[in-house]
């Protein structure tokens, strides 16, 4: 009789442990897509069902269907505890989870969730370094990080508060390691009032590369190199377009690459965005050399043959072509 007990309670244990989660996603703004979970399609009118997911993260692409063309609204993630239900909405190319905006990233407010902090908890925060020194803005916004965890959208708002750029910075580079989508965080380089800081912090993103995430069953990459938060997709569309217009206001080459090589290697991007931002070089030189640097960072190498295009000389498009192979 005891052993029964005993065994009955086993598989009472781990039928709660290795519980199966549930993911209910609507879309609006269309009635066909198509809805890329973990490397898997489906078709739905506005609203689906995932069921018998495992814990940890998993890949969201949404390919909305028109008469006579097709396009990605949404390209990201969501984090789904064990045996927990979702309840997501995607509009205007985010992903809302408890109604709350993100950027590229589940919004589930539970403790230490790829949320960052929950609302009530941000709010307050940004009430305490409101009308603070830089010097006491920095111990909150650290403390409350080590606490929480911070996500890129809540520190660019925190750190746009910040008078000097010095403080600005060192808080920056401070919570790097708790970031919870470290693949949208370059985006707080926007919030330097001066070009030099912003680099310095990307230089500080670029020789602190994320590890892979725990607890996350990564979609097998074919090139075999499973580097954080792959996608056949590359990156976002609305982080891409604010990656764009910065390397547009870049004067240098030199810049453009920095800067690029420090987004890539946070988390991916496509053969067809690379070879857009490729077109903004002013120098063949420097394109090649971007070019072949990130090269295991393309979500779909096979099609980044279409960077060649950009190049003035066949010299420099056959150079490139040959480190394809």
């Amino acid at each position: 009789m005891k052993a029964l007990i005993t065994t009955f309670f086993l598989i009472l244990f781990t039928s709660i442990s290795f519980a199966s989660s549930v993911l209910n996603l609507t879309i609006n703004g269309g009635n066909s897509f198509i809805v890329n979970l973990n490397g898997r399609d489906y078709q739905t009118a506005s609203t689906i069902r995932f069921s018998n997911l495992h814990a940890g993260r998993h890949t969201i692409s949404v390919l909305q269907q028109n008469h006579n063309y097709s396009s990605t609204i949404f390209n990201g993630f969501v984090d789904i505890n064990s045996g927990e239900e979702l309840f997501a909405t995607i509009r205007n190319g985010q992903l809302f989870v408890n109604d709350q905006p993100g950027f590229n990233q589940n919004l589930n407010s539970g403790f230490h969730s790829s949320v960052g902090m929950n609302r009530a908890v941000f709010s307050q925060l940004k009430r305490e370094t409101a009308g603070a020194f830089d010097s006491k803005r920095r111990k909150l916004i650290v403390d409350y990080t080590l606490r929480y965890g911070i996500s890129s959208f809540q520190a660019k708002q925190l750190l746009t508060q910040f008078s000097f750029d010095s403080g600005r910075l060192e808080t920056a580079k401070q919570i790097t390691n708790r970031v919870v989508d470290r693949e949208n965080y370059w985006t707080v380089g926007e919030t330097f009032s001066f070009r030099s800081n912003k680099q310095t912090f990307l230089d500080y993103l670029n020789s602190n590369v994320p590890a892979q995430t725990e607890n996350c069953i990564p979609r097998p990459n074919p090139y075999g190199n499973n580097n954080y938060n792959y996608s056949p997709l590359g990156m976002n569309q609305n982080a891409f377009q604010i990656l764009q217009r910065s390397i547009q206001d870049e004067g240098f080459d030199s810049n453009k690459k920095k800067q690029i090589i420090a987004v890539v290697k946070q988390g991916r991007i496509s053969a067809q965005q690379m070879t857009t931002l490729l077109k903004e070089f002013s120098f063949d030189s420097n394109r090649l050399a971007t070019a072949k640097s990130v090269i295991p960072y393309i979500s779909d190498r096979e099609n980044y043959w279409i960077a060649g295009e950009t190049f003035s000389f066949s010299s420099n498009k056959n150079n490139f072509l040959k480190a394809l192979e």
